[in-house]
């Protein structure tokens, strides 16, 4: 029962895994770990905060130089792009497939029923990481 499920973010389940995976995994943008109000504001982590259309429906990040995986590869706009499509894919059968915030994004049910491998409303180029969503967020 206290044992981790998943080191990999797409496939872990349990809270205890949730835990470790969101204090050692990059995130676009982050919550600091500060008491109210404070605590629930987002802050940048991997990207500055998005800009946001003026139709609500898509959100660009510019993702800061300088972050690196463990094997010393850049991380970019298209690690986090390549990241979602591998979450969404169903041979991988991620819980995070089910994620009701990247069912908002458009092209979800595509991906999800296996018409295509990649997010249509995710677009990533150099250091910009482009998210589009089927509507509007409230």
């Amino acid at each position: 029962a206290t044992d981790f499920d998943f080191l990999d973010p797409a496939l872990s389940y349990s809270s205890w895994t949730w835990q470790f995976t969101y204090l050692t995994n990059l995130k676009l943008l982050n919550y600091p770990d500060k008491p109210k109000p404070d605590g629930s504001q987002l802050v940048p982590d991997a990207a500055d905060l998005p800009v946001v259309s003026a139709d609500g429906k898509t959100y660009t990040f510019t993702i800061k130089p300088g972050f690196k995986f463990n094997t010393g590869e850049a991380v970019t706009a298209q690690s986090f792009a390549d990241g979602i499509d591998r979450t969404l894919n169903p041979k991988m059968q991620s819980p995070g497939a089910q994620d009701i915030f990247l069912g908002a994004v458009a092209g979800y049910d595509d991906i999800v029923n296996g018409k295509t491998t990649h997010l249509a409303g995710v677009t990533a180029k150099g250091s910009t990481l482009t998210i589009k969503l089927a509507n509007p967020s409230l």
